[in-house]
């Protein structure tokens, strides 16, 4: 009786030990290879719903730059970064990706509760005095 000898329950052993550990890496290189991380270079941002801030300013806030090669992680995180100003009241985006590169749209909406502010300066002439702006406008949020 094979199957009672201590060799056969050995030999059978290390089999279905070697076949649990086959089983087991496996199943770690799927995990690996379904969560693998693609990135594209970026080809075209584009920014919609913008009512009085640039689309460049906004590309600039989110940290993508064209050319740079960018993830799903990377359009979430510019995403955050352009939450976390307050200049937002809703962010989305949609890519497409092809052969040769990526192409974003981010969507977003203006925080309407924004108040622009800048610093003014008195300037006279002999023509009279005026307020001008001497640095850029900011916004404020109330």
């Amino acid at each position: 009786m094979l199957y009672n000898s201590p060799v056969g329950r050995r030999g059978f052993c290390t089999f279905l030990l070697s076949v649990l550990l086959l089983l087991c890496c496996s199943a770690t290189l799927g995990q690996s290879a379904g969560k693998a991380k693609l990135s594209y270079r970026l080809l075209a941002i584009k920014v919609k719903g913008l009512s009085r801030l640039t689309e460049n300013q906004v590309i600039a806030a989110s940290g993508l730059k064209l050319g740079q090669f960018a993830g799903e992680n990377d359009f979430k995180q510019a995403i955050q970064r352009l939450g976390e100003t307050g200049l937002f009241t809703d962010l989305t985006y949609t890519y497409q990706y092809s052969s040769a590169g990526c192409n974003v749209e981010l969507q977003v909406a203006e925080n309407d509760k924004l108040v622009p502010i800048g610093t003014l300066e008195w300037v006279c002439s002999m023509d009279g005095c005026r307020l001008e702006a001497i640095s850029q406008t900011k916004w404020l949020t109330h």
